[in-house]
């Protein structure tokens, strides 16, 4: 089985309308934060919800929309950028992301946004005890790490790459289930198409700028 697993499109419309017009998949897997930043809230939804091959698991940002409030521990620049991506947001939607799992479970795989609620990266330290093969999102940084009992990856950020050096940058993941080979692969999201928009959705410059310095991140 060919899996396309993607995730943290965070409001951005333009890559996940690439990805899904131009990628062929069995089946397509959502790692949650579809909404969040970015003004196309509604729209991204739309995409995810109305596409048949399309499993999908809640990120944090879901459980923030469906609270109509941010997290406490998130930061300032966080912060601003939910008030403003949440005023776009239809509320009706809200029924469909209290639907969405946490978790999917996939034979010996599970897909879920992050573990333990953390960021996760290539070299953090994480329990041994954890075996079996994981898809995560939720740090925006493409990596695998393998140890003898399985896998885990995360396929990157669609909408919202936060390597410095990458912010143009879609990057998602195909996972072939025949062979457990997983392919990372990537394309121009449209950062200047998408800074564009947040320019004529109001939004501030600090908030802009978070998009367009290699160097921010939140």
């Amino acid at each position: 089985m060919r899996i396309v697993v993607f995730g943290d499109i965070h409001g951005n419309k333009y890559p996940l309308e690439y990805l899904l017009k131009n990628e062929k998949a069995d089946i397509f897997v959502c790692l949650g934060d579809i909404v969040g930043y970015g003004p196309y809230n509604n729209e991204c939804l739309d995409l995810v919800l109305k596409k048949d091959n399309i499993s999908i698991v809640r990120g944090n940002h879901e459980d923030m929309f469906i609270k109509g409030q941010v997290d406490n521990n998130c930061s300032q620049l966080a912060k601003d950028f939910f008030q403003k991506s949440y005023s776009f947001f239809n509320k009706s939607y809200v029924e469909e992301l209290n639907k969405i799992p946490s978790m999917i479970q996939l034979d010996n795989t599970t897909f879920c946004h992050t573990l333990l609620n953390k960021h996760i990266y290539e070299d953090t330290i994480l329990d041994p005890l954890l075996k079996g093969n994981f898809f995560i999102g939720h740090s925006h940084t493409q990596f695998l790490r393998t140890n003898p009992s399985g896998f885990i990856c995360n396929p990157g950020s669609l909408g919202q790459n936060r390597n410095p050096l990458k912010k143009q940058i879609a990057e998602y993941a195909i996972y072939n289930t025949e062979d457990s080979s997983i392919e990372f692969k990537n394309f121009d999201n449209k950062l200047i198409d998408f800074i564009e928009v947040l320019r004529t959705h109001n939004y501030s410059s600090d908030l802009i700028e978070y998009y367009k310095n290699k160097d921010k991140q939140s």
